[in-house]
């Protein structure tokens, strides 16, 4: 196209008012040219005529002005009519159009809707976990105060409630400091049945720090949270509406609370979710300095920035504030340090990388689906060259063809967009119950407007992408050789149309293999975890939570570990699973074996003076049939047994893990380990259990007797035949007949929590599976749908050839290496293609590379394969092409 016709074609209508001033002037000069020359045939001369023409007229400027104006308005009003009218007959033409190509439309709609729907269904994902705004007060300033323990390497560790006093004293750095402690409290409510209620300990500091007010009441008071003042407690929304009908009456009522009586004094927005969306109650947490010892580390600690203040600023400070209480508290404080960490980045950080891969898979799934759409409008465009050249021929001009294969385009994706919301609505439940269920903000994700328009935005796009398609093709018919011709099609740029079809094809092979590529990666991934030995056995095994509330169990460090009602909460217990028939053995644990837990420092009674050096170590609580219910191997000594109780001597046994890190040359039975006030013996050694996840080496970690080292919070471990759920009905029937008053939560068969530790990398896998198999299943029917053209086009020669003799094999490899050839193109530009974008799956990634080889070798055989067989489906129909019929057709 040369440059006067691209001007022509992007030139614009003019100014309406200059339109109307060149209009008003020369009806302004006839009016006065025929004034004159009527007086001169009076016999006026030529210009007394015209001067008097202009004295009888008036003041021609303010005429001007005045009909300027009018004349525009009316030249405006007729545009608009005329652009709707136009409009108007654009859709129904466009409507018309559509109905009558129902195998196009079809195909069309359902491939763009789906599309649509899945990137929608996808980005309202996004938007509701990390585009819409927080609640949270300039988020960005705020950030967490994480002790680290240069000894064990440790960067993300709690801190001690004198610690953070110090930090908040001496700190220039910021302009507010709290802190919050995750506890989980037991309600009993009137219809009878306790419940477990998520709850945060919370200083008065902390909602003014965040900046969210509550939606009815107040916060948490100063007076309110020191120690043995009123208890004070607000809730959340939800928690409000569900256990108190949403009445507004609710505030100063008590609620009972682990024993405890704390007043509601207002009640937190559901989009608060801090420090997460489980959090159902903030208590008043009535910590002073001195409420616990420093070597306890039990709080978390957020801070907010000052302004100018960037969070290595403020790292660099605490670090000096942190080497002063190293120096000033050598027990307690020894190699401990600080890291400033911003909050956005530890609340969505571990969610943010798959989600993006997951935003992007599906962001190439819809550019497959516009390609295959594409491919479409690009061979409907051929049998279309007649219409636009009758239509040229009758006065169409270029914009107003253009504007009509816009209309029509829009109306097709607009069409899809709605079909595509619905499919994403329908597909959004499903999308998140895929996904992690600790997934934040997950309560906040829907078809919100922001998600509505964007769909609707992407649908406008294509649609003028899809309208320039079939301008471009009119643009380039010969109307006169199309009209001549019996049909349009032979007129038409069919060899241009064909490359652009298999270019588009091309595309789409390269776009899937990068998503097959990805997809095989993390099936990969996820078989190498499923494969990973977590060190128990987790078949048959129904895991139950509970709590103790320290008002019924209390929890005295002065007398610890003799806490006779906590061990005879264990006795009982024990005793009344014994009598459940259908349980064939059975543990209790301070943590379920794919939890965490805590670690505690000590010392090796004799080696005192490598404490130092030593980094902290996990510390277990379970019963003696813990090891023989999880099939956890004793591999040395023997394992815990019922007479390791309080008044025998202290027993403990360590993992493999504790004895390379502490006792390299073997010798550890017999040896002895202290903490708290408390030497325990080493009895025997057992194998390792991964606590931190599948993805993580077993830590260093000893066992202790719960008898010998009671706990006040805990898990139910029992290996039983028959049905979990009715196991679990036995175990919550057991627990309440020790404690009618005591929750149980947190109820699944061992195997669900063990695949939940690997949600992040499970989820990622089956939504990218879903996307590579659309896109693969895509880009064989834009394969299968180029050949077929093909096919179609050759008819003659194909028929010719088989006449003279052609061998099927020979015409069927032929056709069939076209659609392979195109499959080779594009799986060499998604090789290419994958080596890089692959990089962006790192974090997710377990036991393979990015770029490992045979995942791309047997993606490279897989994608080749199947492209194979959609291009045999046409070449065989070539095959079955009758010459004489062929012949007879031309």
């Amino acid at each position: 196209m040369d440059g006067n016709r691209i001007r022509r074609w992007l030139r614009l209508e003019r100014p309406i008012r200059e339109d109307a001033e060149r209009e008003v002037e020369a009806e302004l000069g006839f009016h006065l040219e025929m004034r004159a020359k009527q007086l001169e045939e009076e016999g006026w001369s030529g210009a007394e005529a015209r001067a008097r023409a202009q004295q009888e007229f008036g003041d021609v400027e303010r005429a001007r002005a005045s009909l300027v104006p009018v004349v525009a308005g009316v030249e405006r009003r007729r545009r608009r009519r005329q652009w709707r009218d136009e409009l108007r007959q654009d859709v129904r033409y466009g409507w018309r159009k559509l109905g009558a190509s129902r195998a196009f439309t079809t195909v069309a709609l359902v491939t763009l809707s789906l599309g649509i729907g899945a990137s929608a269904a996808m980005f309202s994902v996004v938007n509701g976990v990390l585009l819409r705004p927080l609640l949270w007060e300039s988020p960005d300033r705020l950030v967490m105060v994480w002790e680290t323990d240069r000894v064990s390497g440790t960067v993300r560790e709690a801190a001690s409630i004198p610690d953070y006093y110090d930090f908040r004293e001496r700190n220039r750095s910021f302009d507010g400091m709290a802190f919050y402690q995750r506890v989980d409290r037991n309600v009993r409510h009137v219809d009878g049945e306790p419940e477990r209620v998520s709850a945060a300990l919370v200083p008065d500091e902390l909602f003014p720090l965040l900046g969210v007010a509550p939606v009815v009441g107040r916060w948490i008071r100063e007076e309110e949270d020191v120690p043995a003042g009123p208890r004070a407690a607000l809730l959340s929304e939800t928690y409000w509406r569900t256990r108190f009908g949403g009445d507004a009456a609710v505030l100063n009522r008590a609620i009972l609370l682990d024993d405890s009586m704390y007043t509601v004094v207002g009640v937190m927005p559901d989009a608060f979710e801090f420090p997460d969306a489980t959090v159902r109650v903030w208590l008043s947490a009535q910590l002073g300095p001195q409420s616990l010892e420093r070597l306890i580390h039990p709080i978390l600690v957020v801070a907010r920035l000052r302004e100018g203040v960037s969070a290595a600023g403020a790292h660099a400070e605490l670090a000096g504030i942190a080497a002063e209480l190293e120096a000033e508290y050598p027990q307690t404080n020894a190699a401990r340090g600080t890291f400033v960490e911003p909050v956005l980045d530890v609340v969505f950080g571990p969610a943010r990388g798959s989600l993006l891969v997951l935003l992007g898979g599906v962001g190439l799934l819809l550019l497959i689906a516009c390609a295959n759409v594409a491919s479409l409008v690009l061979a409907r465009g051929m049998t279309r060259a007649r219409e636009v050249a009758v239509r040229t021929a009758l006065g169409a001009s270029g914009s107003r063809l253009a504007r009509q294969f816009m209309v029509e385009s829009v109306i097709l994706t607009l069409a899809a967009a709605v079909l595509g919301i619905g499919v994403a609505r329908l597909g959004l439940d499903s999308l998140l119950a895929v996904l992690p269920a600790d997934l934040p903000r997950a309560a906040q994700v829907s078809l919100d407007p922001v998600v509505l328009t964007v769909a609707i935005g992407i649908a406008l796009l294509i649609g003028v992408a899809f309208g320039l398609v079939p301008t471009l093709q009119a643009r380039r018919v010969d109307v006169q050789s199309v009209l001549k011709a019996e049909s349009g099609r032979g007129a038409s740029a069919g060899r241009t149309r064909q490359i652009a079809r298999s270019a588009l094809v091309v595309a789409e092979v390269a776009v899937s293999f990068v998503l097959v590529v990805g997809a095989g990666l993390l099936v990969r991934t996820v078989l190498g975890l499923r494969a990973v030995d977590p060190g128990f056995r987790t078949d048959g095994i129904v895991r139950v939570e509970y709590q103790l509330p320290s008002s019924r169990y209390p929890l005295i460090f002065s007398e610890y570990p003799n806490l006779p009602r906590t061990q005879q909460f264990y006795a009982a217990l024990e005793a009344e699973l014994d009598r459940i028939p259908s349980i064939r053995s059975h543990a209790l644990a301070s943590h379920h074996p794919l939890a965490p837990g805590y670690t505690n420092s000590f010392v090796i009674i004799g080696r005192e003076s490598e404490y130092g050096s030593y980094p902290e170590i996990v510390v277990r609580g379970v019963s003696p049939g813990y090891m023989s219910t999880l099939v956890v191997p004793v591999l040395e000594g023997r394992d815990l047994a019922a007479s390791d109780r309080i008044g025998a001597p202290f027993a403990a046994l360590l993992n493999q893990a504790a004895v390379k890190r502490y006792f390299p040359d073997g010798n550890a039975i017999g040896q002895r380990l202290q903490w708290w006030g408390v030497t325990r013996e080493i009895v025997g050694i057992v194998g390792d259990q991964r606590f931190h996840g599948l993805t993580a080496e077993a830590p260093p970690a000893v066992y202790v007797p719960l008898a010998q080292a009671p706990m006040n919070s805990g898990s139910i471990l029992v290996r039983a035949d028959g049905d979990p759920v009715q196991v679990a009905q036995h175990v919550r029937a057991a627990v309440h007949a020790v404690d009618p008053e005591l929750a149980v939560f947190d109820i699944e068969s061992l195997e669900t929590t063990l695949l939940g530790s690997i949600a992040r990398e499970r989820s990622t896998m089956i939504l990218l599976a879903a996307f590579a198999a659309a896109a693969l299943l895509l880009a064989l029917i834009g394969v299968n749908g180029v050949l077929s053209y093909s096919v179609s086009q050759r008819t003659r020669e194909l028929g010719v050839r088989v006449a003279l003799g052609a061998a099927h094999r020979t015409v069927l490899a032929m056709v069939a290496w076209q659609g392979v050839r195109l499959a080779l193109i594009g799986i060499a530009i998604g090789l290419v293609t994958s080596l890089a974008a692959t990089r962006l799956l790192a974090g997710l990634l377990f036991g393979v590379t990015a770029t490992d080889a045979a995942t791309f070798a047997a993606v490279t055989a897989f994608v080749l394969v199947v492209s194979a067989v959609a291009s045999w489906l046409p070449a065989r129909r070539a095959v079955a092409i009758d010459p004489m019929h062929a012949l007879r057709a031309e």
